[in-house]
């Protein structure tokens, strides 16, 4: 148990959580935040269209960044209006907004698994194209050696 000295420090600086007292964080804190956060990440999908990449990297990546578009109010809402008091409301902003972080997470793994598997072909492309091209030196060093013994 905390001791009164303890929670009354943390009163005096506006960090203690008394029941009832409203959202987990001061909406003036967290509105901010997501709304900067909203724009960087609005910023970075609309410069993916740009984006010199693979056709699936791209949509991952774009269907990623609308996940976490609808991901950030939710958390701002879950972090700075919903009262914990109203269990029902903070019970489904939470769960609403654990199941957009889980699906950013699982989209993020297929992307980086997908970016794996295509660097391994790439690699393994480029590995043939380097013995082929060692082959045909090697051919070509050959022909010239026997035509300056002939």
């Amino acid at each position: 148990m905390m001791d009164a000295s303890f929670m009354c420090g943390f009163a005096s600086l506006g960090l203690a959580q008394q029941p009832g007292s409203g959202p987990i964080a001061p909406a003036w804190a967290v509105l901010p935040l997501a709304f900067t956060t909203l724009v960087v990440v609005a910023v970075h999908w609309t410069a993916l269209a740009q984006a010199d990449m693979p056709r699936w990297r791209k949509n991952l990546r774009t269907a990623n960044g609308l996940v976490m578009m609808l991901a950030i109010p939710v958390l701002a809402a879950g972090f700075g209006i919903v009262d914990p008091q109203n269990t029902r409301h903070f019970v489904l902003t939470w769960m609403l907004a654990t199941g957009l972080l889980s699906l950013v997470l699982i989209l993020a793994m297929i992307d980086v698994l997908a970016s794996s598997v295509y660097l391994w072909r790439v690699r393994r492309e480029a590995s043939r194209h380097a013995v082929e091209a060692r082959m045909l030196l090697l051919e070509q060093t050959q022909q010239a050696s026997n035509a300056s013994a002939s």
